[in-house]
């Protein structure tokens, strides 16, 4: 634990940690406080409302009171035990893929040999999209549909719901 300046008071009082050093002999000693900051005749003020104890024997209690005192809390914080993902889009390897697509020119071929102005299917980003499934996570057409729901398939910037994965429902039909 490292002390830190109190923050800036403005209004109404402040309450914040300071853990305070006390020598006694040749030891010294850590101790958590509350503090409070208010303003009294136009200065700020500092006054203790707890003195929490020995750091070094804290331990988990600290951890305790903490938790304890969370629910009176306007604003939700969340420990790292709390947080939990139910799912999230791969996106990595296909930024790796665009990035390989764009720099053989493949994209470029393909339209160049497959476009057409009445077509409304964009040729290259289909056949990006499959190649990128064959390289990430080989799979028949079949199981395209699933692949891309948890792919996060992205153009060349990074950004999502481009080409085909957001215009074209074609690969649901397979």
């Amino acid at each position: 634990m490292t002390s830190r300046r109190p923050p800036v008071v403005v209004g109404e009082p402040v309450m914040f940690p300071r853990v305070s050093r006390v020598r006694s002999g040749k030891n010294t000693y850590q101790y958590l406080q509350l503090l409070e900051t208010y303003r009294e005749n136009g200065r700020v003020r500092q006054r203790l409302v707890a003195n929490l104890g020995r750091v070094d024997l804290l331990g988990e209690k600290i951890d305790k009171l903490v938790r304890s005192l969370r629910r009176y809390c306007r604003d939700r914080f969340v420990v790292p035990g709390e947080i939990a993902s139910r799912s999230c889009a791969v996106w990595g390897p296909i930024r790796v893929a665009r990035h390989l697509w764009e720099e053989v020119g493949l994209g470029r071929a393909i339209a160049r040999l497959c476009g057409s102005p009445r077509q409304k299917l964009d040729a290259a980003e289909a056949a990006f999209v499959l190649v990128a499934n064959r390289l990430t996570d080989p799979t028949s057409e079949h199981g395209l549909a699933r692949w891309l729901e948890h792919t996060y398939v992205c153009d060349g910037t990074g950004t999502r719901g481009t080409g085909v994965a957001a215009r074209c429902r074609w690969w649901s039909a397979w």
